[in-house]
């Protein structure tokens, strides 16, 4: 570990394992391990864990290397409660690529949702990223060498809101979030079926596409009878 401490490196991979992918906090696990006669305390796992992070640092040097390396990037960031600064919001930036085979996923911690976040991160990437609408992504795309693509999981979600405020009634919203039904069953389909890339790729051109011509015929026969300020408005208008 490089440095004085009573566990061993199994012990302390098993921690991090019930920490990180268990969501178990340290103060639990320390009671686990006094029901077994071991005198852990919190405190001992907390350090063991901040301190093999320092290890983890070319490791994860590696894994942005290869991140920024690919053609696609995609991105979000989320509220994240820090108990040392409970009056702040932080964010939890994430970042992967789309390769089904190799696929990279790294968190990046920030305590603002700055653009300077992402832009700092993704220096060096050329390719496709794709993201929300967030403002804040917008600096990436000046110089031409970062192809700016939506995400539709966000556009649904806004739909969804539409048709859960009406009622779950018929209308508009319904109607696109059937459709979009249709373009997820054909990605579940694929997935299942565990086809390749080229495989996948000519049923999206064949039966997607198809789909997502009927959505944006849909959106735009009605993107000027509906009020922009509106929430089936702001939905087709993000869309």
């Amino acid at each position: 570990m490089g440095y004085k401490g009573i566990c061993s490196a199994s012990v302390i991979a098993h921690s991090l394992v019930f920490k990180f992918e268990d969501h178990l906090p340290f103060y639990r696990q320390s009671k686990i391990y006094k029901r077994q006669d071991i005198d852990l305390s919190d405190r001992t796992l907390c350090n063991n864990a901040l301190k093999s992070s320092d290890l983890f640092e070319s490791i994860l040097d590696l894994l942005k290397e290869d991140l920024l390396s690919s053609n696609y990037i995609a991105s979000d960031e989320t509220t994240l409660n820090v108990l040392l600064d409970k009056d702040a919001t932080s964010y939890m930036w994430v970042y992967h690529t789309g390769s089904r085979d190799k696929r990279a996923v790294i968190f990046d911690y920030s305590s603002s949702r700055s653009g300077n976040n992402p832009y700092n991160f993704l220096k060096g990437f050329k390719g496709i990223h794709q993201c929300d609408g967030y403002s804040g992504y917008n600096s990436l795309y000046k110089k031409g060498d970062i192809l700016r693509q939506g995400c539709k999981d966000h556009a649904r979600r806004k739909f969804m809101d539409v048709y859960k405020l009406s009622d779950k009634k018929a209308g508009l919203a319904k109607d696109i979030l059937k459709l979009m039904k249709k373009l997820y069953k054909l990605e579940s389909e694929a997935k299942d079926k565990n086809l390749t890339l080229n495989e996948i790729k000519k049923i999206r051109q064949e039966k997607a596409k198809p789909i997502l011509a009927d959505i944006k015929k849909l959106i735009t026969l009605n993107q000027d009878k509906v009020p922009e300020k509106s929430p089936l408005g702001k939905a087709i208008y993000y869309t």
